[in-house]
């Protein structure tokens, strides 16, 4: 399980500059800075990450569900139901469970290793790209990780 707490700026054993440092990051605009690292499509797909953040528990999945847009998307909305229902069947509170899909239909590889030796390689597969996120409450971040592995499980 990939779960995180957010760190306390007033532990002693952190120098006073880093605290000073995430004290800043914590003051500017962020949507995310319970912790940092690279944003640059740094992860593989499929992945599954449940973060804690105070007593928010978040869980992220990243997957593609193969199939017409129609058909992929009822399918996910499937997954979304059940991983609110087992949320609440767990005892916990949903805050919000989320979605963003993107259709990807034709998509084309090109490869030029030397002048004059070029190799393409189409695929015209559609599927759905899909980045979900449940914020629960009352439950913990294995259980929480535990639910979506279970509910989306075909896709990862």
């Amino acid at each position: 399980m990939m779960t995180k707490n957010r760190k306390n700026t007033n532990d002693p054993s952190i120098p006073e500059e880093t605290e000073k440092q995430q004290c800043r990051q914590a003051e500017e605009p962020s949507d995310h800075n319970h912790h940092h690292h690279d944003h640059q499509n740094t992860f593989s797909l499929p992945l599954v990450d449940v973060d804690v953040l105070d007593h928010a528990v978040i869980g992220t999945v990243k997957c593609r569900i193969p199939g017409q847009y129609e058909e992929a998307r009822a399918m996910l909305t499937e997954a979304m139901q059940k991983t609110a229902g087992d949320v609440e069947s767990s005892g916990g509170l949903i805050g919000h469970i989320k979605a963003y899909v993107r259709e990807e239909c034709r998509t084309c590889m090109i490869s030029i290793t030397e002048a004059g030796d070029m190799q393409k390689k189409e695929d015209e597969s559609p599927s759905l790209y899909v980045d979900n996120a449940a914020i629960v409450f009352g439950i913990s971040g294995t259980e929480l990780e535990n639910i979506l592995k279970r509910n989306f499980a075909a896709w990862l």
